[in-house]
């Protein structure tokens, strides 16, 4: 796109205003734009007015045979509302271009471009051939599979590019996108716009209106929006980001933890492609990096019976929803295990609603007394940062289901989920219960209480 120009030529010559004034910030944007480019800037910034100039110049100047761009948003009704108003403004303006209502396009005759408008929940009607390039629009609202499936394929044919746009909300697709251009991948870049960065150049936000933003917004959600935070939480999920990177800035040592209790958790896979059997080992104040258990039941089974041999646990909790098979063939082999139905009655019911509920409000609880997190390890932090929760009207906490975090996260939370089943129920180490004649067994418990 060239950088500041509003005004196309016609085919007699005259020169039509487009009606696009970009600010300091939007041409910054622009002069660094690259094929994949991920742009996170604060509410009122103007990316989508960027966004659909970037659509109708691509199209305009676009030589391929028939050439095909995509605005997607995480709903069709929203694509329209957000966009559709703005791109059919710009086509009005422009001699040649047809619009069609019902299909949401604009198409351009003198070189048979089109520019459509879709929504995420319906991938069906997005999938093709190819794109060359596409905007993808409040990207942490979307499925990885949107891009990693869909958009991305139909970009390779024809090497078109993306543009990535958004406000933070955790842990997402938009994050991970955010991470990886940041870490200098070829043909990835960002641009970062919190409004502490743009406040003092941009006529339509000023300090008066920030500041009652401020005032009229929860302290997370003005974070979020207009701060570009992508460690700020909504005030219902169970474990803040912010709570687990203070985790990961800790350090302990095995020998700290080594008269604690020391706990097996095994999630047991569902059989899909994208979900794996994983084993999470956790020692008093320590989580040791989480293992992954492929093959079969039997294999599953062989490979715990191997972990329970070497570290002589002090209990083992296995998911009882998937692991029936696997936890029958490890008794036959005398091997002392206990499964956990998350659905089941909790420890305290009058606080939780059931065993899931309890089990990752004791994870939060381990995190805000210090406990560790294995470091360098972005998918369980992604799904512990992931569930939500309510109350009910009897007060209980209720997680939200776990069909919905996987529609979020893509993917089955099985780290977690291994991790959530290390606190089961309270355990006490063989330690402790060897060290109860000599008055030890106040260091050797588990610290964690559903009480």
């Amino acid at each position: 796109m060239s950088i500041g120009k509003t005004t196309i030529k016609n085919s007699q010559g005259k020169t039509i205003d487009l009606g696009f004034k970009p600010h300091k910030f939007q041409l910054h944007a622009l002069k660094n734009i690259t094929r994949f480019f991920v742009l996170v800037c604060h509410r009122r910034w103007g990316k989508t007015v960027l966004a659909i100039m970037k659509l109708n110049d691509a199209a305009l100047k676009c030589a391929k045979n028939n050439p095909k761009f995509g605005y997607v948003a995480p709903f069709r009704n929203q694509a329209k509302e957000i966009a559709w108003g703005y791109l059919k403004d710009l086509a009005s303006k422009m001699p040649g271009v047809k619009i069609n209502e019902s299909e949401l396009s604009i198409h351009y005759s003198h070189n048979n471009a089109i520019i459509r408008l879709y929504g995420a929940d319906n991938p069906d009607a997005i999938r093709g051939a190819y794109l060359d390039g596409c905007v993808l629009d409040e990207v942490a609202d979307m499925k990885s599979s949107m891009w990693e499936e869909i958009i991305r394929p139909m970009l390779s044919d024809r090497k078109g590019w993306c543009l990535f746009l958004g406000t933070p909300k955790g842990i997402n697709l938009f994050y991970k996108l955010f991470l990886k251009a940041k870490s200098g991948v070829k043909n990835w870049g960002y641009g970062y716009y919190p409004v502490t960065k743009t406040i003092n150049d941009l006529p339509q936000l000023d300090e008066e209106e920030l500041a009652d933003a401020r005032a009229d917004m929860r302290p997370e959600k003005f974070a979020q929006e207009f701060l570009c935070d992508f460690q700020a939480s909504n005030d219902n999920v169970v474990i803040p980001l912010s709570l687990i990177n203070k985790s990961l800035e800790q350090f302990i040592t095995e020998e700290d933890c080594s008269i604690m209790p020391k706990i097996l958790g095994v999630d047991i896979a569902t059989g899909q492609s994208s979900d794996y059997s994983m084993a999470c080992i956790r020692q008093g104040n320590l989580v040791f990096p989480l293992i992954k258990l492929d093959g079969d039941n039997m294999s599953v089974a062989n490979r715990i019976a191997s972990l329970m041999n070497k570290h002589h646990f002090d209990a083992v909790f296995i998911d009882l929803g998937r692991g029936e098979g696997v936890i029958s063939r490890l008794n036959q082999l005398n091997y002392n295990v206990i499964g956990i139905d998350f659905g089941s009655k909790p420890l305290a019911p009058k606080k939780y609603l059931n065993k899931r509920s309890e089990m990752y409000d004791l994870v939060a609880s381990f995190l805000h007394k210090g406990g560790i997190l294995p470091k360098g390890d972005a998918e369980l932090i992604e799904e512990l940062s992931t569930p939500t929760y309510e109350e009910n009207e009897k007060n209980q906490m209720v997680i939200e289901p776990k069909k919905k975090i996987k529609e979020r996260l893509g993917r089955s939370p099985d780290r977690a989920d291994a991790l959530a089943l290390t606190f089961a129920v309270p355990v006490q180490s063989r330690h402790a219960q060897m060290s109860q004649f000599n008055h030890r067994e106040e260091y050797a418990s588990d610290e964690i209480s559903v009480l």
